[in-house]
């Protein structure tokens, strides 16, 4: 009798996201945003719902300002607002 040959069962692949610390720390909390409230540049791009890099080029643009506090950048709460209503044109 000849030898059967056995199935091997697909390799599920499950795709999970890459969720950085400071995505954990804002998906726990309602995405709301304060005007008065000065922004990482990592809080902002998730905020804006894009990476670190692009934001940094848009600010290289000129289409986001930022503010210095020290040696770190910051992005106003009124300018993610101002923002975020232009991108949702």
């Amino acid at each position: 009798m000849p030898a059967r040959k056995q199935r091997r069962a697909a390799a599920q692949v499950i795709e999970l996201p890459i969720v950085t610390p400071v995505e954990r720390k804002l998906a726990a909390r309602p995405l709301r945003v304060d005007p008065d409230q000065l922004y990482t540049i990592d809080e902002a791009a998730v905020l804006l719902c894009t990476t670190r890099s692009t934001l940094y080029d848009w600010i290289r643009r000129g289409f986001v300002a930022k503010t210095k506090r020290g040696r770190r950048s910051h992005i106003s709460g009124a300018e993610v607002i101002r923002f975020n209503g232009i991108a949702q044109l």
